[in-house]
């Protein structure tokens, strides 16, 4: 039985005179003349795992020397291998924390030398910027221990160092709770407003705006009273885009109430007449919410809506997420079921419908207690 021979520049493993193991590979050319990288170990499977990493970063692109490739050209190699796999919105913050904040700082510093003392220094001089926000930096911390993980599987760093930084404290979010008679101000601003329903059914199902507006008349039932969501809609690139939800969770059926019902019964026939007056101008699509001509709207469009109907009405400046926060926090008021809540908002977890709630909850459990003293008759 003949023995199989290695093909032409196949790297070998094999063991040195002090004991390790070795092998090298071939990552590029310069002036003409090979480059090639070594790697070593104590056992020979060790090597033949790091000797894989290396032949992976060469195939994605990425400069196999440790000793010369800079922070910045690794995080920018690791951008293009991201992009694709990440939502637009995700890779564009991705991009804007690189951008703006580790290359300007980190950029210049070799991958190999960043070590823990440099990142936690860097990291320290943004908590004392007070243009930046915790949660900011926060963010900034994760996304380079991302980076710096791909960066040990390439074996381009010998560790990520950004995960032994000290973690970041960020003050909690807090979602102040809509009380009823907010929730009917509201209704009362908006009506007859153009874009009437598309608040009515923001606040009424739990919905992201995005997720509204993307919303097809083939996607609900009005006679069951059941909506559809499938979609979400979005900038992308300069241009309205329809894509997949947040996440899988968040293709998921509602239930509407009468309010939303009707408005939206009310909506199809209005839209049934712009569609007259549009005559040849009308775009034809589907979309329930839509402009004059029957063309998707626009967030950006919806967002100075809302504000100028807050403006009008007196109402306390909130945004249009905030309908979706008021959907949960009314709910939870009339004693709802926490399951229900999480899966009309789509959330993966009910842990984390909860953890965003958990405020709302304790407020809502001390006027059960003072509601208590009421009763019995201490108030």
């Amino acid at each position: 039985m003949g023995t199989k021979k290695r093909g032409q520049n196949e790297p070998s493993i094999y063991r040195r005179s002090d004991g390790r193991w070795c092998a090298s590979l071939t990552v590029g050319y310069r002036s003409g003349k090979q480059i090639r990288k070594a790697v070593y170990g104590s056992s020979r499977e060790e090597v033949a795992s790091r000797l894989a990493s290396l032949q992976r970063a060469k195939v994605e692109g990425i400069p196999a020397s440790n000793d010369r490739i800079t922070t910045e050209q690794f995080l920018r190699q690791w951008l293009v291998t991201v992009e694709p796999n990440v939502a637009y919105k995700t890779y564009v913050s991705y991009e804007q924390i690189v951008r703006l904040h580790l290359i300007p700082c980190l950029g210049k510093t070799p991958l190999a030398k960043l070590s823990v003392e440099k990142i936690q220094a860097f990291l320290n001089n943004k908590l004392r910027d007070r243009e930046i926000s915790a949660r900011t930096v926060a963010y900034t911390r994760r996304l380079l221990s991302m980076a710096l993980k791909k960066a040990v599987v390439w074996n381009l760093c010998p560790r990520n160092n950004a995960v032994l930084t000290d973690a970041i404290k960020v003050p909690a979010f807090k979602i102040e709770p809509m009380a009823p008679d907010d929730a009917r101000r509201i209704l009362e601003a908006i009506r007859g407003h153009r874009w009437e329903a598309v608040f009515i059914v923001a606040l009424a199902s739990g919905m992201r705006a995005g997720e509204v507006l993307a919303l097809h008349w083939k996607d609900v039932d009005l006679k069951e009273g059941i909506l559809f969501v499938r979609q979400k809609l979005q900038r992308q690139n300069g241009k309205l885009t329809l894509d997949e939800p947040k996440s899988e969770h968040s293709k998921r059926y509602l239930r509407l109430p009468q309010v939303a019902i009707q408005a939206l019964k009310a909506h199809r026939s209005a839209q049934n007449q712009l569609k007259l007056l549009a005559g040849e101008k009308w775009k034809g699509t589907d979309f329930i919410f839509t402009t004059s001509i029957g063309t998707p709207i626009d967030i950006c469009n919806l967002d100075k809506e809302w504000l100028k109907i807050l403006q009008g009405a007196e109402l306390p400046r909130i945004r249009i997420h905030d309908l979706r926060h008021g959907f949960a926090t009314l709910l939870l008021a009339k004693g709802a079921n926490i399951k229900t809540i999480s899966d009309a908002l789509g959330h993966s977890q009910v842990s984390f419908t909860l953890k965003t709630y958990a405020h709302v909850g304790d407020a809502l459990k001390q006027e059960a207690a003072d509601k208590m003293d009421q009763v019995l008759g201490l108030e």
